[in-house]
């Protein structure tokens, strides 16, 4: 399994007392077998690792926690069939508020891809979306985002993590893809669909 090693740069924007922390990396791509490593406050203990297996039957992504306090944003209503829970990671439209009055999991699935037919999960659309997490910085709840890309191009280029933000006000929601703007302000990073109106989607 591939671990990713980054030299970031970062920008900040305050608002008032808030701030949105933006780190920009190079592109990270896991692929199918492999692992990115998110430092959301680089105290050089990543909060969370977003990862890929080969299951033998097809790719499985997820999000993990590394630290205690640090979970992904889920959707409640999608559950895995069968009798061991598994929980489900949201995909956020750009602009939609990943905050405390969300429900998240310590480990969330992306998506899950079996050989013999069978695409589960809401991460099925190619192009670029937004993982939403929680991490805690002492005791305090703080929220941010992960942008990562659904590759249609090639296999090997199934998953590519681009880069992340976080609100550095504890319990202050950030909007999904909030980057700092001009004059201070968050701005919401643009983000596409690849193919445009195809929308293509695993099968």
């Amino acid at each position: 399994m591939k671990i990713a090693a980054v030299v970031v740069a970062c920008w900040v924007a305050s608002v008032g007392h808030a701030a949105i922390v933006y780190t920009d990396i190079p592109d990270i791509t896991i692929g199918w077998t492999g692992v990115a490593a998110i430092d959301f406050d680089r105290d050089g203990s990543p909060e969370v690792h977003v990862l890929s297996f080969d299951t033998g039957l097809g790719p499985w992504a997820w999000c993990d926690a590394l630290e205690p306090g640090s979970r992904t944003l889920i959707d409640p209503l999608l559950t895995w069939p069968g009798s061991t829970p598994t929980y489900w990671a949201e995909r956020p439209d750009a602009g939609a508020l990943i905050g405390p009055s969300a429900e998240y999991q310590q480990r969330a699935s992306l998506l899950r891809v079996q050989d013999f037919g069978g695409a589960f999960g809401k991460w099925l659309e190619f192009g670029a979306a937004h993982l939403g997490v929680e991490f805690k910085i002492g005791s305090a709840a703080h929220y941010g985002w992960i942008r990562v890309d659904l590759s249609e191009t090639t296999i090997s280029d199934l998953l590519v993590v681009r880069g992340f933000a976080y609100e550095s006000e504890p319990g202050v929601p950030i909007a999904a893809g909030a980057v700092p703007g001009p004059g201070g302000a968050g701005v919401v990073m643009a983000v596409s669909v690849l193919g445009g109106a195809r929308r293509r989607r695993w099968r």
